[in-house]
């Protein structure tokens, strides 16, 4: 009787992969039952640490908290990078949670166009623009698509400061955070003095 050599590889490698699988399954379900041991708070990182590690957001489902369940399925996107994700979130404990959920997605891929995916009417489109901008100050006119124009003065500020570019502290309307953003840039404290609501001592410390 002749063996075919390629059925025989085949099988192997179906046989490791199974064993690979199972093993996993194994590990993971060692984990849960780890977790289940430890006190509420601990047991709630535990569960989330498992989900990340495994990539795995069902396992988030273990949470009854519904804060902390969403921030373990705003972990899990956040590690595979899958907005979709998001759509898992209850958005029970604040509005537009799934949206913060997406921001902090964008922000740790390091994936701007996510943020276009924000609704306009989203207060977390503006803050994952601004995000945007400390991961890419070289790009200011980020700033731009920052729609609330309190927003967009922090973002221009921000980016000012980054750049240490005094004509993009210039377009700032806010005085407080003209003033902040020159003082840094120009490494001119005496300009702290003028801040009507901004922290004196914390721009003279950043402008030293």
């Amino acid at each position: 009787m002749k063996f075919n050599g390629k059925i025989l590889i085949g099988t192997g490698i179906l046989i490791v992969a199974l064993v690979v699988l199972l093993s996993g399954c194994v590990e993971q379900q060692q984990s849960m039952e780890a977790c289940k041991e430890l006190k509420q708070e601990d047991r709630i990182e535990c569960i989330t640490d498992v989900a990340k590690s495994d990539k795995n957001a069902s396992i988030c489902d273990e949470i009854e908290d519904v804060h902390n369940r969403d921030f373990c399925i705003t972990e899990v996107a956040q590690k595979t990078g899958e907005t979709a994700l998001c759509d898992k979130t209850s958005s029970i404990y604040e509005a537009n949670g799934k949206w913060d959920c997406v921001r902090w997605v964008a922000y740790m891929n390091r994936n701007v166009a996510l943020c276009e995916e924000i609704p306009t009417a989203s207060r977390w489109r503006d803050q994952c623009f601004k995000d945007a901008v400390g991961i890419w100050p070289h790009d200011y006119t980020l700033c731009n698509k920052v729609i609330d124009m309190t927003e967009r003065d922090w973002c221009l500020s921000y980016a000012g400061r980054l750049r240490s570019d005094i004509s993009l502290c210039e377009q700032v309307n806010d005085s407080d955070l003209r003033n902040l953003c020159a003082a840094v840039v120009t490494k001119n404290p005496s300009l702290c003095e003028d801040l009507a609501y901004l922290s004196k001592e914390n721009c003279i410390l950043k402008s030293a």
